[in-house]
């Protein structure tokens, strides 16, 4: 059977249908179609081509209260489709009861979001691939014939989903992807490594021969590092450096699920201030070429914009559906499945944007540093605590400024120190914006390079 749009419809009718005749209170069927191509990078040249196309169909409904989820992998049998729904209402029985839950039933807005669907993507031939990733590697040997494209690659491909609930709505949405980008090594003076990543919905503005440039001049500009001495500084974090601080600890701590429970850095804080007043930090799933942008969540909830912290001082925390009718609040269009199809929606920010009230650029920052750190890269933050706002992390590409001036790579080094405390005062941000995923999670950012004062650094 050829899934068209009509067959998808009907399918999703049909799932509804019968959970209604099974008795369900409500349902929801998510459908979700996933179609990519993956070519890995090993040694400067492409070492794998993975094709990968799935698609299911998730059914979530309420019986006397309880939610019951059940997943299937074969849309096309109306059979496996009546017994996924019967399944889901089994496992309801087991589940705990939510008195006030109820599937969304506002009308969402069919406007297509500019810059999130090219048809080019979706048409795209596996030779146009490789000449995207050919010219990051050429460019990277054009900086130094030295240099080895360690790693990296491309994915490209499309998404398609389509959720109806038996409150009379239903929205399909179609989104395309491509995220380009490599790691360098270079052995000369001693080994060190670069890397650049773009990614976006469309191919416009994609430019592979910078994605090669920026990472090999990073592991030539580390060539010669030094031994830094303890202490603490003033650190510029780039965009993904940041990205990857915030991920693991700031916005974790804005889930209202555990916000309410008094487990995150920002319980009971809502209306106080929370960072320094140049800082502005929102959730923004309508933006135009978001990662994450669509008309609807991924439990039919209108997307909306949601101000999380406004000029330093807390005003939202992120809500589903569940979590919302739960603490009788409205949900902020963050219900996401991080599992696709297979997974139940959860709480996950979407598009979230820094800001600052006044920007800089790069090299003003820079310049008004007297002794700091150029931060590129975050490991380990998947360990950090977002309920207390503490990190102890690495990084193995950064730069020492002395008066003003970058004036020397640093050899690996662990950065430390409590966000929340961090934040607090003195925070400038630069004018780079960058837009990437999280690598943790769902989620993705659109920030600028952030300084932060008192960051310690050990050897």
């Amino acid at each position: 059977m050829i899934l068209n749009e009509d067959n998808r419809q009907a399918i999703l009718l049909h799932a509804l249908k019968t959970a209604l005749n099974k008795k369900a209170d409500e349902a929801e069927a998510f459908i979700a179609i996933d179609r990519s191509l993956n070519f890995s990078i090993e040694k400067n040249h492409v070492e794998s081509v993975n094709q990968h196309e799935e698609n299911g169909m998730g059914i979530r409904v309420v019986k006397d209260s309880r939610i019951g989820f059940a997943y299937t992998t074969d849309i096309t049998d109306k059979n496996r489709i009546e017994t996924t729904v019967e399944k889901a209402i089994k496992l309801s029985k087991l589940s705990n009861e939510e008195k006030n839950f109820y599937f969304p039933s506002d009308k969402p807005n069919k406007n297509i979001i500019p810059k999130t669907y090219d048809k080019r993507i979706s048409e795209v031939e596996p030779d146009e691939c490789l000449e995207i990733i050919s010219q990051a590697i050429d460019a990277a040997h054009e900086i130094d014939r030295d240099i080895v494209v360690s790693g990296g690659g491309l994915n490209i491909g499309e998404n398609i989903t389509i959720i109806a609930n038996t409150n009379d709505i239903f929205f399909k949405n179609k989104s395309t992807f491509l995220s380009v980008g490599i790691s360098t090594l270079l052995k000369k003076q001693e080994a060190t490594s670069g890397f650049e990543i773009i990614e976006s919905k469309t191919l416009d503005n994609i430019n592979p021969h910078a994605v090669g440039e920026k990472a090999a001049r990073l592991a030539k500009d580390m060539q010669g590092s030094k031994k830094v001495g303890d202490g603490k500084v003033e650190a510029i974090f780039m965009p993904y450096a940041f990205i990857s601080l915030i991920e693991g600890t700031l916005i974790p701590a804005l889930y209202a699920d555990k916000a309410y429970k008094n487990a995150t850095m920002f319980s009971n804080k809502i209306g106080k201030v929370v960072t320094d007043e140049n800082l502005t930090i929102y959730d923004n799933p309508l933006m135009e070429g978001g990662l994450n942008s669509s008309p609807v969540d991924d439990e039919l909830t209108p997307s909306k914009k949601t101000m999380l912290i406004e000029n330093g001082l807390l005003k939202n925390y992120l809500y589903d559906q569940k979590t919302a009718c739960k603490y009788n609040e409205e949900s902020t269009s963050n219900g996401i499945r991080t599992g696709s199809f297979k997974s139940l929606p959860s709480i996950c920010a979407r598009n979230i944007v820094v800001r600052g009230k006044d920007e800089h650029s790069e090299e003003e920052i820079v310049e008004d540093t007297k002794k700091g750190i150029l931060v590129y890269d975050v490991l380990g933050a998947h360990t950090s605590d977002p309920a207390s706002g503490n990190f102890s992390v690495a990084s193995s590409i950064l730069f020492k400024i002395e008066n003003g001036k970058i004036a020397y790579p640093v050899k690996k080094a662990m950065l430390s120190g409590n966000i929340m405390d961090l934040l607090k005062k003195n925070v400038k941000t630069c004018d780079n914006y960058k837009m990437l995923s999280g690598s943790m999670s769902a989620m993705s950012f659109y920030t600028p390079a952030v300084k932060i004062e008192n960051i310690k650094i050990t050897k």
